[in-house]
């Protein structure tokens, strides 16, 4: 699935094999993100999103295939070297840290952004109304969705290229994942470029341009969200959704 040379994809894996130790997780995947769009990673647990994401950001090294980002080769550089590149993951876990203000916890982002400017600290917690007169509220007394909207302003002041989210909606409750689902779409309208990777697939469709569905480490399904939506096989055989 090689680009043609009139056209440079933002991020390209081609052929990516990778794991832990002798464990292969990943079987030889292929897929890209294109500047300003959505793209959706889905797939049971245990498919390999995770590992995915992981070697993406340079916690793995690939055993074989490459991963291109703007058209360098990055597979082989450290985490510290991808998030310089404009690549910023927003983890599962968030990461927030229970000691300081909602404000610290956004201003740690200033921090050696040198690769693009990121947004102002204010204006990124300007995107969340839950957050908002709460700036000197420690990071311990936050709910589940203020930590999600809390790990997504830190990570637009660091000022993505691209922003990939880690299963922002787990664990949330309705409501907020509708909130926390709305800011993404703003984000997209933005023309920020993300990677979504989404257990709530209905949550990914509303959000995604395309999508990519993994299974036992290998892409099972490539396509728009209307292919997708439109596939009962591959919804139904690899996700267990039936209409």
């Amino acid at each position: 699935m090689g680009s043609s040379n009139s056209h440079t994809h933002l991020l390209e894996l081609d052929d990516v094999r990778s794991g832990y130790g002798e464990t292969e997780v990943l079987n030889g995947i292929s897929m890209t993100v294109d500047e300003g769009e959505v793209v959706a990673l889905i797939g049971r647990n245990g498919a390999g999103k995770t590992t995915t994401l992981r070697t993406i950001m340079g916690h793995l090294v690939p055993t074989t295939g490459t991963i291109n980002y703007r058209g360098s080769d990055i597979s082989q550089r450290d985490v510290a070297k991808t998030a310089q590149q404009g690549i910023t993951l927003v983890p599962e876990d968030r990461q927030i840290f229970p000691g300081l203000s909602i404000r610290e916890n956004a201003k740690i982002s200033e921090v050696g952004t040198t690769h693009n400017e990121g947004w102002d600290v204010d204006d990124a917690l300007s995107l969340f109304a839950n957050l908002e007169g709460k700036e000197n509220r420690p990071g311990s007394a936050l709910s589940g969705g203020e930590q999600q909207m809390l790990a997504i302003a830190r990570a637009l002041v660091s000022g993505p290229e691209l922003l990939v989210l880690d299963e922002p909606t787990e664990g949330l409750a309705p409501k907020i994942v509708d909130e926390v689902a709305g800011i993404i779409a703003d984000l997209k309208s933005r023309g920020l470029t993300i990677l979504l990777v989404e257990q709530n697939v209905e949550t990914a469709i509303e959000l995604a341009d395309r999508v990519y569905v993994l299974d036992r480490g290998e892409i099972v399904f490539e396509g728009t969200t209307e292919e997708f939506t439109a596939d009962e096989n591959i919804k139904e055989s690899y996700l267990g959704i039936s209409e």
